[in-house]
């Protein structure tokens, strides 16, 4: 049975679909702001359900035993999500919450399943919460949107996969206790780590950036069998000799700061002291200078150089989420229109910016290490109607063939139709307008 609630309906009552058995989707009304309490209880074949960004709070047990359920994704509306919401919900394979500014609180054990293990989540913002999951995940994706992870966040969730992103700054303590993390890539911005926020986990590589400050008293307890840790800070963070539990391996830093590590005072100098490799450039693959409608996707690739660096990790971030947002993993998304469609965005293809993305219609790409002071790679994404409107403004189409590219250079001059016929396919400008050449 399929449910479609008009957008005529402004609320609906707690326990309003409990144990209805039959009910398998639901599309629901835009003008909702809060499911209630145990709404959807017990509605076991409910196998679809799309939050509508209307939504600003999931209630107390407001999903419990929805069995069926194999994807939930929460939009960024959303600022509340009571106890025990996914409970029992024992299908769900993904759960998503997804990017957005604004912290999320979360009640106590909102997804409690003991079995199967739940393969993905995806936490795109901040959250309050010292025990928010009571199941056990395969992989868990920090997006680049949050800064801080709380005391227990992940305590116990079985972890295999970790991947943080690039403007997480804190993990609390117990964060990531007793996972199944056995190799870990800290991301460049993070500063410091909780005691015990990686205890029992038995961990083989640690790379640490080099703006880690602090790592808590038995942060790594229990990693025995550690093979090696890298830091790309300069200056020694401040530890205690319980921080690790093995320090039969090497550690490897940054040219110039070996003997700040070995004369450490603790914990550090217990290590084999080695010179990392470091890197000498960071290079986009592909085009440095690119134009996205809104909605358009487009996966980004860079190399470090020399191939041999010690840390051979990229991460991404974006100087203006509200323009485009970028994950992980390199994937650029337009999240809004334009507003000054007529400013030209340039940034340059290395190097530090100075470009001005106070403005809604530009946006700079970064890709960079873990390394410090160390070369970093920028990527222009712009709309495609400022490219337009700068070259329009430029005066130059004093001939009405005149063939330009979206980035106001002139490639050819009185163009004839055989010119334009032996154009590469994409899009160009002729007499003042955008054509596309097939």
């Amino acid at each position: 049975m399929r449910l479609n609630i008009p957008n005529s309906v402004t609320s609906i009552g707690a326990c309003a679909f409990m144990f209805c058995s039959g009910l398998q989707n639901v599309e629901l009304s835009n003008a909702i702001t809060k499911i209630e309490n145990n709404t959807f209880n017990g509605c076991k074949e409910l196998t679809d359900i799309e939050i509508p960004n209307s939504v600003t709070e999931i209630g107390l047990g407001a999903f419990v035993g929805c069995s069926s359920l194999t994807s939930v994704e929460i939009p960024n509306t959303v600022k509340v999500i009571e106890n025990y919401a996914f409970k029992d919900c024992s299908g769900i394979k993904d759960f998503r919450i997804a990017d957005g500014p604004d912290e999320i609180e979360l009640g106590h054990y909102i997804i409690s399943v003991y079995d199967p293990t739940i393969e993905n989540l995806y936490m795109g913002r901040n959250f309050s919460s010292e025990s928010p999951f009571n199941c056990l995940f395969n992989s868990i994706i920090i997006g680049n949107s949050v800064t801080d992870i709380p005391n227990n966040a992940f305590y116990g969730t079985g972890t295999v996969n970790l991947n943080l992103g690039s403007s997480l700054k804190t993990i609390g303590e117990n964060a990531f206790k007793y996972c199944g993390i056995s190799e870990l890539v800290l991301p460049p911005d993070l500063e410091t780590i909780g005691e015990n926020a990686f205890a029992g986990n038995d961990i083989k590589k640690i790379a640490i950036g080099s703006k880690m400050t602090e790592i808590g008293n038995k942060a790594f307890d229990g990693s025995v069998s550690l093979e090696g840790v890298s830091v790309a800070a300069l200056t020694p963070p401040a530890a205690t000799d319980s921080t690790f539990s093995n320090y039969d391996c090497p550690l490897l830093v940054s040219p110039g700061s070996e003997s700040a590590y070995l004369n450490a005072a603790s914990c550090w100098n217990r290590f084999k002291t080695q010179a990392m490799v470091v890197p000498e450039k960071v290079e986009i693959e592909g085009q440095t200078d690119l134009t996205l409608e809104p909605g358009d996707t487009i996966r980004l690739a860079a190399s470090i150089y020399p191939s041999n660096v010690t840390l051979p990790y990229i991460f991404w971030r974006s100087t203006n989420p509200a323009f485009a947002t970028v994950d992980n993993n390199g994937n650029v998304t337009r999240t809004a229109e334009a507003e000054n469609s007529g400013e030209q965005i340039h940034i340059s293809a290395q190097g530090d910016s100075d470009s001005d993305d106070t403005q809604t219609n530009q946006c700079t790409i970064i890709a960079e290490t873990l390394y410090a002071d160390a070369p970093i790679a920028e990527i222009t994404i712009k709309d495609p109607s400022s490219a337009v409107t700068d070259i329009a403004t430029d005066g130059g189409f004093e001939r009405p063939n005149d063939v330009y590219n979206l980035q106001g250079v002139c490639l050819k001059r009185n163009a004839t139709q055989d010119d334009v016929d032996a154009l590469a396919p994409g899009l160009y400008i002729i007499g003042g307008k955008k054509v596309l050449v097939k």
